[in-house]
């Protein structure tokens, strides 16, 4: 009978560490439901199209923005520009040199797109980040940094913060294969953020890519249908 009892207790204990995980998710889901995560994204769109569509691209000054890279003098940002680059700059095949280090758990690199019949300009990045404890500081000093070299301005870190970490609870609670897309304005610039959780096990790094475009009200994520 004891026996029996304590089956019974396990089971229930069980059902509720359950519950108040699947709770978790959804509380957070409720919080964040006015940002707009009811959906589950398809990312079959082209990014070139959704900027040609709405003609959202950016300025590009080739020199400042090389300027701002040196100036920046980071150790793991690869940026890589649309001209060939002299030797005393950069390397024949456009990327900028600095004193990156190799560390496929923390890396960045940018690269500029251009669609040379219509000349729009975007920017794309495709990151490693260790999954860790300070995922969300790491990810903000990345797109930080990314912005001050697309445009020279700073962000701030409380919107930067808010929209990283529901991105990451996304990806924490997602229950479908496909992957996560969170946009948002900052300054003048529209971040588009993107990246497939991992529902099986605990990562140790995350691979994300971002995109940078001019500010808008037309969302990526609902126009990619």
């Amino acid at each position: 009978m004891k026996s029996l009892i304590l089956v019974i207790a396990l089971i229930h204990l069980s059902a509720c560490s359950f519950d108040s995980n699947k709770d978790n998710c959804s509380l957070k889901n409720s919080e964040n439901s006015d940002i707009g995560n009811s959906y589950d994204v398809k990312v079959g769109k082209n990014i070139s199209n959704f900027v040609d569509e709405n003609r959202i691209f950016l300025n590009y000054d080739q020199k400042d923005i090389i300027n701002r890279y040196k100036k920046l003098n980071s150790n793991y940002m690869v940026l890589k520009v649309l001209d060939k680059l002299p030797a005393e700059i950069g390397f024949a095949d456009g990327t900028v040199g600095n004193n990156v280090e190799e560390n496929k758990h923390y890396m960045s690199n940018l690269d500029t797109h251009i669609n040379f019949k219509t000349n729009y300009i975007f920017f794309k990045s495709t990151n490693y980040v260790p999954y860790d404890d300070e995922i969300l500081n790491t990810i903000a000093k990345i797109l930080g940094d990314q912005i001050y070299v697309i445009n020279g301005n700073k962000v701030d870190d409380k919107d930067l913060d808010k929209n990283i970490n529901l991105f990451i609870k996304r990806l924490e609670c997602s229950t479908s294969s496909q992957e996560e897309v969170l946009e948002w304005n900052v300054n003048d610039i529209h971040i588009i953020l993107k990246a497939s959780g991992n529902k099986n096990e605990k990562l140790t790094s995350l691979f994300f890519t971002a995109y940078f475009t001019k500010k808008t009200d037309k969302k990526y994520e609902t126009s990619i249908y």
